[in-house]
């Protein structure tokens, strides 16, 4: 008679057995909550469930012990997510400068002047340019006054 040890989420661990095992004879006293699926019969020892008990209450207090320390962390976060954000809003300053710096002296871009008169001469917009597929040629505007 040789059992097979098995797991299922509801029996936890149990022990199976060919039923064709016990053909003349019942099972063992030490076999209980034995059931009978097929050619199979499933069975437990109390030495079995116990250890099973002490797997489940281990499984506990490490979800236990695991929640406190999460806990426990996410309020020594918080006090630190203000400059945190403003560290990542630093970044983010610092990063689109250095991309304005980079398409700079990658394209032909210039700083304009603005003054009394607004005059663009081959003037290109840099996203479309970006995404068209085709070459954009720049033109010239000119506009002047008080009310631009």
């Amino acid at each position: 008679m040789a059992g097979d040890l098995k797991f299922d989420d509801k029996r936890r661990y149990y022990i199976q057995f060919q039923v064709s095992d016990f053909e003349d004879a019942s099972p063992p006293d030490i076999l209980i909550n034995c059931v009978r699926k097929k050619t199979w019969l499933q069975c437990q020892t109390m030495p079995l469930l116990m250890l099973n008990q002490r797997i489940s209450d281990s499984v506990n207090e490490v979800v236990m012990q695991s929640d406190s320390v999460v806990k426990s962390l996410l309020d020594d976060i918080r006090c630190h997510v203000s400059p945190m954000f403003q560290v990542s809003e630093g970044v983010a300053l610092v990063d689109m400068l250095a991309s304005f710096a980079h398409i700079v002296t990658s394209r032909d871009y210039v700083r304009p002047d603005l003054g009394g008169t607004l005059a663009l001469k081959d003037a290109r917009h840099p996203i479309l340019e970006a995404v068209s597929t085709r070459g954009m040629g720049g033109g010239a505007k000119a506009l002047a006054g008080g009310n631009h």
